[in-house]
């Protein structure tokens, strides 16, 4: 099972990169129980295994970096999970010293008690590594261990 740790870890990992890494998409992916629109599982898939890829479920497979989506490398496939995982969250995205920086609002339904709401930020050489960053962080943030 993931923990907050390794949500934060991972997003250590996007930030310190540039460019497409389909293994880290992957890792991202698994991370967060996210299929995106198509995931191939070892072994035979029988039905209720379909269901559960729709669902954004993993049991008892390995995900393939191929079919993950490009989330060091698209902007779109970040902000589709972003919808998926924090919806009603958004991000500001600006430049400062030849680096991207996201700032991330988790929105209202994960406000805390003390009635802030408190940014995430990723900092990273490219934008979308700079939004995906501040994602996880901000997904690390309202983490459970579900």
């Amino acid at each position: 099972m993931t923990s907050r740790d390794d949500l934060l870890g991972l997003a250590d990992r996007v930030a310190s990169g540039s460019g497409q890494d389909r293994e880290l998409d992957a890792e991202v992916c698994i991370a967060l129980q996210y299929a995106g629109s198509s995931v191939q599982l070892t072994g035979v898939c029988s039905s209720s295994v379909t269901q559960d890829l729709i669902a954004g479920r993993f049991p008892n497979g390995i995900i393939t970096y191929k079919l993950t989506p490009a989330l060091t490398s698209s902007i779109d496939a970040v902000e589709v999970l972003r919808e998926r995982i924090l919806p009603g969250s958004c991000v500001e995205v600006w430049q400062h010293d030849e680096k991207y920086v996201a700032s991330l609002f988790p929105g209202i339904r994960s406000k805390p008690e003390s009635g802030r709401i408190k940014p995430a930020y990723g900092q990273a050489p490219t934008e979308v590594r700079a939004r995906l960053a501040a994602l996880l962080r901000a997904y690390a943030a309202t983490w459970q261990g579900r």
